[in-house]
């Protein structure tokens, strides 16, 4: 079974502490991905399915980075940035994305997601 360990906003809220007036800001996500024995590949490639969704939701990817997962780290990281948190959850039930189910946890062993604010 995959591990997802999700760390969510709270509606409103600045991911570093503050109030947003109108609870709809931008939510900026780190998503860090590990992948099963022998399924970088694989995983790379249903990132790039589901990722492909994000546009209909309002969503961008602002920077992914594939590694060798070696020592423990993760395979790939992502930022991503959604319009707020309605998009999120959008993207997160499509159910484009959740006809990939099977294919994510036969290939992903463990997901963080956890919210940032991206510095120039």
């Amino acid at each position: 079974m995959t591990t997802f360990d999700h760390v969510a906003t709270e509606p409103g809220a600045d991911p570093l502490g503050g109030r947003v007036p109108d609870g709809r800001a931008p939510i900026d996500l780190c998503c860090l991905l590990w992948a099963r024995p022998d399924s970088e590949g694989a995983m790379a490639e249903y990132e790039d399915r589901v990722l492909g969704f994000l546009p209909d939701h309002g969503g961008e990817i602002l920077a992914r980075a594939i590694g060798p997962g070696l020592d423990g780290t993760p395979h790939e990281t992502q930022f991503i940035r959604l319009p707020d948190q309605d998009a999120l959850d959008a993207y997160l039930g499509d159910p484009r994305r959740r006809d990939f189910t099977v294919d994510r946890e036969r290939l992903i062993a463990r997901t963080v997601v956890y919210p940032v604010r991206l510095t120039p």
